[in-house]
């Protein structure tokens, strides 16, 4: 299972999301794509692919209403259910890692609630040039579940019951 193979599943999960809801929804979204390492580790230089491609499928293809910059991203409302969306990106030498931090709006939620660790398919890998401490990485995928891509998805598109 390749990165590419897991951004057109992310394409496919996004249009399931969109169908009938939209992403804000799913506390299971929520809760990975706000997925912050800081708290935990006191590291912002570490994420990983499947938390970075769901932010960027929510970038292109959900509209905002009343987007204003922060310091450090933007804040702004989802125009489908209103929910508050505030995005921040900590810089990195490579790239920037990006949390989507989402309160829902007024509707109720639609996917399945979200318990415990966040699952994860791929392992985490640090934005900047050094080396990765073998030792954060280790504490971060020991923190956070492995599933498979098949699991993760049907983990992610669970409806409520």
């Amino acid at each position: 299972m390749s990165v590419e193979t897991l951004e057109r599943s992310i394409d496919e999960l996004m249009s399931d999301y969109l169908a009938g809801a939209c992403p804000c929804r799913f506390p299971r979204f929520r809760a990975t794509v706000g997925r912050d390492i800081t708290a935990l580790f006191g590291v912002a230089e570490y994420t990983n692919p499947e938390q970075e491609q769901l932010i960027a499928r929510f970038d292109a293809r959900v509209a905002l209403t009343g987007r204003s910059p922060t310091r450090t991203g933007w804040r702004g409302f989802c125009a489908r259910c209103n929910g508050e969306i505030v995005r921040e990106d900590i810089e990195g030498e490579r790239e920037p890692a990006s949390h989507l931090f989402i309160t829902p709006g007024p509707a109720p939620d639609v996917g399945a609630p979200f318990e415990g660790a966040i699952p994860r398919v791929y392992g985490f890998y640090p934005l900047g040039r050094a080396a990765p401490s073998q030792l954060v990485v280790a504490q971060l995928n020991a923190a956070y579940p492995l599933m498979s891509e098949e699991h993760w998805l049907a983990w992610m598109r669970a409806r409520q019951r």
